[in-house]
């Protein structure tokens, strides 16, 4: 299951031809291509899985994760491309009604620019992930499920 935590478009893509098929927008199409990618997990996904919590967030927070990453690291690279420019034009003026420089102007964009990064990383680190034990209903039966491994719930 772990290996499986990095969803790929293809993944979305079976999603969609299984909503297609089926006519209709549902957490099954999701479960079934979970099931697809990862055959050890069949059957121990669907009783968390009773609502569209656990199908459609947890891959939508996954995403964010993934996608936040790279973000961060073009947004750094951006911060330095500003401050690198806002140095060359320090003295330009952009119009002579304004008395803002360039060079200003590209140091408070850097400025915001160097803001973000630590906005995603603190979003990243701070992202939850929805999990089943304690859910009303299925607790019990986890147990059972998995030969009394409670390490395993």
């Amino acid at each position: 299951m772990k290996a499986r935590l990095k969803v790929t478009g293809e993944d979305y893509e079976v999603v969609r031809v299984e909503e297609k098929c089926s006519r209709h927008l549902s957490l099954e199409q999701h479960i079934h291509t979970f099931d697809a990618a990862a055959p050890a997990t069949v059957g121990s996904v669907h009783y968390g899985a009773t609502t569209s919590s656990f199908s459609l967030t947890m891959p939508k927070s996954i995403l964010v994760r993934d996608v936040l990453e790279p973000l961060t690291k073009k947004t750094t690279k951006v911060y330095f491309q500003l401050r690198l420019f806002g140095t060359q034009v320090e003295g330009w003026v952009l119009e002579t009604s304004i008395l803002i420089t360039a060079g200003k102007r590209a140091v408070k964009w850097a400025q915001d620019a160097m803001l973000d990064p630590r906005s995603m990383e603190q979003v990243r680190s701070e992202l939850k992930f929805r999990g089943a034990r304690g859910t009303t209903g299925t607790q019990a039966s986890f147990p059972g499920d998995f030969s009394r491994r409670l390490d395993k719930v």
